[in-house]
């Protein structure tokens, strides 16, 4: 077995790809298609494959026992891949598949590192590597915000190290925990070590760049109300007040839990005033995604299914009649849920959220406080533990409000707080001699799987280079030549297809701008605005009233399907023209524009004949 003493060749042969992996959320490239996303994607996958040897070799060396936070994440990714397998009449890691595949890698690495002798040297980096992070998004952030650098999102100009504020807010908010728990911890226990002094004044530092410049920059409810979430459990569970609770008797807790409730009914509904739109428009999404689920209750539509599913129901949902006027109104596309949890059942159905519920409740049993104070551990652990644990307990309310597992970088960051909730190695026995296979035999077969991308991977690295060539490029016919070189790596990528398609239809090839739309799973707005122009280019006005029409009701308060409608029908069917004339007439405007005007004046004119 290992020992990490600091300074050794061992201590940085497992130091250093553990540290790089952390960097994960603050990675970028300029060189590649959707690099925000893309960066990450490859970053985190072709580091994981550097910790596959000293994991196997660490997994046969080591007895330990798996304790049942283990055992439920082995059923977790087993469910995963048997679900994969059924769904896709065969073994398909598509995006997230992989990434949690990594993520869960990157759990059992960390898991090695805690049960090695000076481990704890180790844990001191990973902490600091992650308060670095955060530093680096927020000053990130800071340089946007100032106009010094542009955020990765046309939208909005602050974004930090990532593509939307919300994910920099979730990001900063899941973490504080964590650090406010690691300055508290050092400054009770004292730092008598040098790693321990540096980690008391960059946890003060974190925690305080988190409250004072990224969640008011990222301004986020969710990210507010997880980060009070995460925090109220360290507070919870530190000796004081714990001390003062106990004083308390039945009627006082009673009492203290009433004006608990009190206090949150009337920041519910500032909450809610705050941004009116956005919560009504989530209700809608959870309320189109509770059909989806009902369709495949137990087992799901598929992991990264809901992307490509959702817009049917949306579209059924419109056409059904029963949408509000106002549910038309806020009507939107989208990529998830704004709700983990209900994402997870539509994708994973009862079965997978279940094993997930099970795991995250295994991590909060795990390891009973009396044990920090039991054995003789340095401070780290108390702080990776705890700090841990509310740090996952933010993560969770954060991701009642958004969809992180749709990320690789907070899906890695979720899988590192499991890993360091999980009691760290303390009072674990060695594993009976009947199943010390099991473990070895799990991390095994997970490698396999994972190295068994590396060709697949290579070849989407190099063509997403070429796919940011393409975008990049102002001669259509040379963006369509690479698009086509790369169509045989990327023939699955939804994003990829529809860069294509509109490639192929600004050249008038329509043909096969309609057949490589028709390749794609799930089909957005603008997919089905272009599948519509291209049959209309080709006199196929049949076609084209259809994709309109499925883009209306994708959206309905969008002007241009129906008006394209009333285009093609004014002289071949002026009945029906005039119907959806009366249809724009009266429509509610969201976004007032000069298009929009004219589009309504049109329709006005036709009804006037």
């Amino acid at each position: 077995m290992l020992h990490l003493t600091r300074r050794s060749y061992t201590f940085y042969l497992v130091l250093i790809p553990l540290i790089l992996l952390m960097l994960t959320p603050v990675v970028y490239s300029s060189n590649l298609a959707l690099g925000i996303f893309s960066a990450k994607y490859f970053w985190l996958y072709f580091l994981a494959l550097l910790l596959i040897p000293l994991l196997i070799y660490q997994s046969f060396a080591q007895s330990n026992s798996l304790n049942r936070t283990d055992y439920l994440l082995i059923i977790f990714v087993v469910y995963i891949l048997i679900q994969s397998y059924v769904l896709n009449n065969g073994f398909s890691m598509n995006k997230k598949v992989t990434w949690l595949l990594d993520s869960v890698l990157v759990y059992l690495y960390i898991r090695c590192i805690q049960r090695l002798k000076g481990g704890y040297n180790v844990l001191y980096f990973l902490l600091l590597t992650v308060f670095t992070c955060v530093i680096i998004a927020a000053i990130a952030a800071v340089l946007q915000q100032a106009g010094i650098i542009s955020s990765f999102n046309a939208y909005y100009p602050v974004t930090g190290t990532f593509f939307h504020p919300a994910v920099l807010a979730g990001f900063a908010a899941t973490v504080f925990p964590l650090s406010f728990y690691c300055c508290f911890s050092t400054l009770k226990y004292g730092t008598d070590d040098n790693y321990l002094y540096l980690l008391k004044w960059l946890s003060g530092i974190t925690s305080g760049i988190i409250l004072l410049i990224i969640l008011p920059i990222a301004n986020s409810r969710a990210a507010f109300l997880s980060l009070a979430g995460g925090t109220a459990y360290i507070l919870l569970n530190t000796e004081k007040v714990k001390t003062w609770l106990s004083h308390f008797n039945g009627r006082k807790k009673s009492l203290f839990l009433a004006a608990i409730f009190i206090i949150l009914i009337p920041c519910s509904f500032f909450i809610y005033r705050l941004r009116p739109a956005s919560v009504e428009g989530r209700l809608l999404v959870w309320k189109i995604s509770l059909q989806m689920l009902k369709d495949k209750p137990l087992t799901g539509h598929g992991i990264e299914s809901f992307k490509y599913s959702y817009p049917n129901y949306q579209i059924a949902f419109f056409k059904s009649g029963k949408a509000t006027e106002t549910e038309r109104f806020l009507s939107d596309e989208v990529t998830g849920t704004f709700n983990e949890p209900l994402q997870l059942s539509c994708e994973l159905g009862i079965t997978g959220i279940l094993i997930i519920i099970l795991l995250l409740v295994s991590i909060f049993k795990a390891v009973p406080p009396r044990v920090f104070r039991e054995n003789a551990r340095p401070v780290v652990y108390r702080v990776s533990i705890t700090g841990a644990r509310g740090a996952l307990l933010a993560f969770i309310l954060f991701s009642l409000f958004s969809y992180p597992f749709s990320l690789p970088e907070l899906t890695l960051v979720f899988f590192t707080l499991l890993a360091l909730a999980n009691g760290g190695g303390i009072n674990e026995p060695s594993a009976p001699r009947r199943k010390r296979i099991l473990y070895p035999l799990f991390v095994c077969l997970l490698s396999a799987g994972i190295i068994s991308q590396l060709p697949r991977l290579y070849h989407q690295l190099l063509a997403y280079n070429k796919w940011f060539i393409a975008g990049s490029s102002h001669d259509p016919e040379e963006s369509r030549r690479i698009y086509a070189s790369v169509f045989p790596v990327l023939k699955d990528n939804d994003l990829y297809l529809s860069a294509y398609a509109g490639d192929l239809s600004g050249l008038k090839q329509y043909d096969s701008s309609i057949f490589i739309l028709g390749l794609k799973k799930g089909k957005t707005y603008n997919d089905l605005m272009c599948l519509a122009d291209n049959y209309k280019a080709i006199n196929n006005n049949e076609q084209a009233i259809k994709y309109y029409q499925e883009a209306y009701y994708l959206l309905p308060h969008k002007f241009y399907p129906l008006y394209f409608i009333m285009t093609i029908t004014r002289y071949s069917n002026p009945a029906k023209a005039k119907l959806v004339a009366r249809q724009i007439s009266d429509m509610k405007i969201k976004v007032q524009t000069p298009e929009v005007l004219a589009i309504k004046n049109e329709a006005r004119s036709i009804l006037d004949l």
